[in-house]
């Protein structure tokens, strides 16, 4: 498992798109550690009717909603667990923290990059390379509590959104 290759190879990934020429197919990356939001995919499907002479188009479209979320528990955890890596950096020079730290900034912010300055579509699985620096801090925050009910609490929510979104639910 290689984190910065699998950013670059999604980075690249689709790399002629932009958002104007395909509106509400991409999910911003301020959205991605928000709890849910609806994403809307359009589908195109081009009838030719009169076969074998083509004479007449028929174009149908249909728009999907899908419910898009990463794990609520991960994606909450993350506002308060990251910047308690960032005090654990500067208060103990701990380097598991600083791995995370950067782990998590060098795989999740080119996505800002990309979608405000390059244009470039973006969608909610390219935040796959970014779950384990998220898990790690929301664990190293969980444990530093000592609190066994918080870390019960957290799998719980983990393990109920998991059956609660799976399979995939259209809205």
């Amino acid at each position: 498992y290689d984190p910065i290759n699998l950013t670059l190879t999604m980075f690249n990934y689709h790399s002629k798109l932009n958002y104007h020429s395909y509106s509400s197919w991409d999910s911003s990356p301020v959205y991605w550690l928000l709890p849910s939001h609806i994403v809307q995919y359009t589908n195109t499907t081009i009838l030719l009717n009169g076969f074998p002479f083509f004479n007449k188009v028929i174009q149908y479209t249909h728009i999907n909603n899908y419910f898009s979320q990463s794990t609520a528990a991960i994606a909450a955890g993350s506002f308060l667990s990251l910047p308690y890596l960032f005090y654990r950096v500067l208060k103990h020079r701990e380097r598991s923290s600083l791995f995370f730290l950067l782990y998590f900034l060098l795989t999740y912010l080119p996505w800002f990059f990309a979608y405000y300055i390059l244009n470039r579509i973006t969608y909610i699985f390219y935040l796959f390379p970014v779950i384990p620096a998220i898990a790690f801090a929301n664990m190293k925050l969980i444990l530093s509590r000592n609190n066994q009910t918080l870390l019960n609490l957290y799998l719980a929510i983990t393990f109920i959104n998991f059956f609660l979104f799976f399979p995939i639910r259209f809205i």
